[in-house]
């Protein structure tokens, strides 16, 4: 029995990885057609809002609780996190060192 759930567990996240991949190929498609080059940055965020979705639905957690909306300082906190992050990310250039 154990076997059967690790087996279960292992094809779904193959098909949820699937459902991301194709998601992000769908909204990469999308941003090249209307030609909007920031939006390519945050591509991957809306990619993984349906497989998100999909693993709250069948944990039985629902994520949109009406009690959490007047939380504003969390919904400050994550915007502001996201976006320095992103700021970091974007300005960091990549160096390749070699040893030798």
């Amino acid at each position: 029995m154990y076997i059967a759930k690790l087996l279960l567990c292992v094809i779904l996240g193959f098909l949820l990885a699937g459902v991301w991949f194709g998601f992000n190929l769908i909204i990469v498609t999308l941003i090249q057609r209307l030609k909007i080059p920031w939006l390519s940055f945050i591509n991957i965020l809306f990619a993984s809002v349906l497989p998100v979705f999909f693993v709250y639905l069948t944990l039985g957690i629902y994520p949109i609780q009406i009690g959490g909306i007047q939380q504003i300082k969390v919904y400050v906190i994550a915007i502001v996190t996201t976006v320095v992050t992103a700021v970091i990310v974007i300005r960091k250039k990549t160096v390749i060192h070699k040893k030798g």
